[in-house]
């Protein structure tokens, strides 16, 4: 809370706020006063890891204290609000999100659904991610999140074919990025941000890059179909992704 407080009253903050594994952490090199979050309103991209991380007393203080209290101070310490965020096709996104908390997601399905540890079955995972993971999480953290927080519409926010735009409401003013198109987003966001520009490493915490790479790469291939079955259909046609 007291990091979030010191970074908020910095002349040059800027808000990093994504709904997780769409490149941000590219941003967060290139911005030196920039905060980093998922989430105001209790909407993690990750709720399983939350879930064993705090446990459900602790969510809910989280809920119903600690993000109230950041929003509030959000309010009362800024007049006018920078955020930068980043959509993904939830074709690459999703997958990712769910490989980087891998044992998080399987611990929280097979408390579900009465699954044993030692399965044989070879189409464990696909049947995991279909029956757990979030088909609805982006559309819903732009909707809940997002747009709730700055006070847009989610037409608004949407994309359609555009690689990024720049929305201003009130104190809000709100720069949406398309991840497959970063290079051309950071040299808007540059002089946006009245930025010096350097070499950013575009290659951050990649899940080609991580200890289950394979699997990742091996399962991204053997349920392709079925990734793009799950994904929300609506937030892929409303961003250009279809």
């Amino acid at each position: 809370m007291f990091k979030f407080l010191r970074k908020v009253r910095s002349s040059d903050f800027v808000l990093v706020y994504t709904m997780g594994k769409v490149g941000s952490s590219t941003v967060e090199g290139l911005v030196l006063n920039s905060y980093h979050t998922h989430t105001f309103y209790g909407m993690p991209p990750s709720f399983p890891y939350h879930l064993y991380k705090y446990g459900r007393l602790k969510i809910l203080l989280r809920k119903y204290f600690v993000y109230p209290s950041k929003r509030l101070i959000l309010y009362l310490n800024r007049k006018n609000v920078t955020i930068v965020t980043f959509f993904r096709d939830p074709v690459a996104r999703d997958p990712s999100m769910f490989f980087q908390d891998l044992p998080y997601w399987l611990t929280y399905y097979m408390s579900k659904s009465g699954v044993k540890s030692r399965s044989e079955d070879p189409d464990f995972l696909r049947v995991a991610f279909k029956e757990i993971f979030p088909r609805d999480y982006p559309e819903r953290w732009v909707r809940l999140e997002l747009c709730r927080l700055a006070g847009i519409r989610y037409e608004d926010a949407c994309l359609g074919g555009e690689p990024f735009k720049v929305i201003e409401s009130g104190r809000f003013r709100v720069f949406i990025g398309r991840s497959e198109k970063m290079e051309e987003c950071l040299k808007a966001l540059i002089p946006y941000l009245n930025l010096s520009s350097k070499v950013v490493d575009e290659d951050k915490n990649r899940g080609s890059k991580k200890w289950y790479a394979q699997l990742y790469r091996e399962f991204c291939l053997a349920a392709e179909d079925d990734i793009k079955d799950h994904c929300s259909k609506g937030f892929r046609d409303d961003n250009g992704y279809s």
